[in-house]
């Protein structure tokens, strides 16, 4: 970070700032996601949106991202009092901060995917009186990489609210309509919801039988090992089956709606929590 706050303690250009565009790398290639905002980024957010064409950002990893002890340039610039914006591709993670961390083995099309959002942002926050652009804070995530859906920070609750209503309303017309009892509800959650923590536990048993085999995997940097890809594929393949495998179990014991509507109590819940 030592470059950043030789800017914004030394530079000519710091004291006239605003806006701060980082472009950051965890790997050697792969698509570039917007992951951070700082300061009272809302209209940045809906800039992004209007001026990029292949967008990928959520604001999910904006807060996943607070909670870790990781930082950025960007870091230095919020404690500055300026908005902005961490973008990043994340692939080849296992030549991040190694010798083979370098140019020859950049991919370019990660390289024009940060120009694809930089010039562009540039442009139009060029055209913005800067002085404008900070307002409250957006939900964000995007479709597909081709549209950003963005809403009030405010609005999240009441739409938790709503969506919890909604989840109310279709578990209890479901069991009155098929009278099945509350009780299959409330057991086809607890079992979903054990279904879910071991079906995690097996992934991370089988993880860590792997790393047991080849206690070389130990030794990389970050965790991964190269064309880690297969072990990715097996693992996600192993967790589907043992998924449908224990659906099925619960579902012939406590019958559709106890197995669908009680996780969607389950995911209502938790989002009301969340938000």
């Amino acid at each position: 970070l030592l470059g950043a706050q030789a800017f914004v303690e030394g530079h000519r250009w710091a004291p006239a700032a605003r806006v701060v565009l980082d472009a950051e790398g965890r790997g050697a290639w792969g698509p570039v996601n917007m992951f951070r905002t700082v300061g009272a980024s809302g209209p940045l957010v809906t800039v992004l949106g209007r001026s990029t064409e292949r967008i990928y950002a959520t604001s999910f990893t904006d807060a996943a991202f607070s909670l870790l002890p990781n930082d950025t340039d960007l870091s230095v610039f919020r404690d500055a009092g300026m908005v902005g914006m961490d973008f990043a591709n994340a692939a080849g993670v296992t030549h991040y901060h190694t010798p083979l961390d370098n140019v020859d083995r950049s991919d370019p099309r990660s390289l024009q995917h940060h120009g694809a959002y930089m010039l562009p942002m540039a442009r139009a926050l060029g055209d913005m009186d800067l002085r404008q652009i900070e307002g409250p804070r957006v939900v964000y995530f995007d479709v597909f990489g081709r549209w950003l859906i963005r809403y009030p920070a405010a609005a999240a609750l009441p739409i938790a609210q709503v969506v919890l209503l909604m989840s109310l309303a279709s578990v209890v017309s479901a069991v009155r309509r098929r009278s099945e009892r509350l009780r299959d509800v409330t057991l086809g959650a607890c079992g979903s919801l054990g279904l879910i923590v071991g079906v995690s536990v097996l992934a991370m048993a089988v993880w860590w039988a792997i790393r047991g085999a080849f206690p070389e995997i130990g030794g990389f940097t970050h965790g991964e090992p190269y064309r880690s890809g297969w072990i990715l594929i097996g693992i996600v393949a192993l967790s589907v089956g043992a998924f449908v495998a224990g659906a099925g179990a619960l579902t012939r014991r406590f019958g559709l709606t106890g197995v669908v509507g009680g996780p969607l109590l389950v995911w209502a819940i938790g989002g009301g929590v969340a938000a």
